[in-house]
């Protein structure tokens, strides 16, 4: 049978650079998302939950006062989100004790903020992306195992939740390295995608009750 594919929104699927190049304009496309849903087996979560016999899944979208404080420039806002997530998760079905819950967020910046965590308590997993595993070439990647990358989508230095971040049993939170570390609009640095690869992260995942909770996760390096 053909698998479903769950996939949620992130900044780039409605943040837009105007030609001018100065700050980011929030476009909405209507007709995009619209064409999403229609994509045999593809099932799009914009703040919704899809569930089957096995899996309970909620897609976040990550609101305009989220990523940016004053419309222009490019922020994320800790408050703005608890505010909203916890108004979201008010109107969605509990998730349910039998099934394995994961909850599709893109950026992770602040998830491990104790009020976050709180929130999200009920699900097995959080799924993010959003960092570009902090810039950390492979090479380094393997050697500087811990969750702080080289710079973050804010341009902070050695920011946290940037990749590495499932060690322990109690650990939920996956960070996905992206599929093109560097974007056209970067000009010369797009050119340095040549040395990074395409991150795929596989999550095996047992019904054994010592394996439920820390799935055997894995970087696959293509065209590297």
């Amino acid at each position: 049978s053909v698998r479903k594919m769950i996939v949620s929104l992130g900044n780039h699927d409605f943040y837009r650079i105007p030609e001018d190049k100065k700050g980011w304009h929030i476009v909405r496309d209507k007709e995009f998302l619209k064409s999403l849903r229609e994509v045999p087996n593809l099932v799009l979560l914009d703040d919704e939950v899809y569930q089957d016999n096995d899996i309970f899944c909620f897609g976040y979208t990550q609101k305009k006062s989220y990523y940016t404080e004053d419309g222009v420039n490019f922020a994320e806002n800790a408050e703005a989100q608890l505010e909203d997530l916890t108004k979201t998760l008010a109107n969605l079905p509990e998730p349910p004790a039998d099934k394995l819950k994961f909850a599709l967020i893109h950026a992770p910046t602040h998830l491990q903020t104790p009020d976050i965590e709180f929130l999200l308590q009920s699900f097995d997993y959080i799924l993010s992306g959003h960092m570009h595993n902090g810039i950390v070439p492979p090479v380094l990647d393997e050697f500087w195992r811990n969750q702080k990358g080289i710079i973050s989508p804010t341009k902070k230095l050695f920011s946290g939740a940037c990749r590495h971040t499932l060690k322990t049993y109690d650990d939920k939170l996956i960070v996905v390295g992206p599929v093109t570390t560097f974007h056209a609009h970067l000009g010369l640095l797009e050119k340095l995608n040549v040395f990074y690869p395409t991150y795929l992260t596989y999550l095996e995942i047992s019904d054994k009750k010592t394996y439920a909770r820390k799935p055997y996760v894995k970087h696959t390096y293509k065209n590297w």
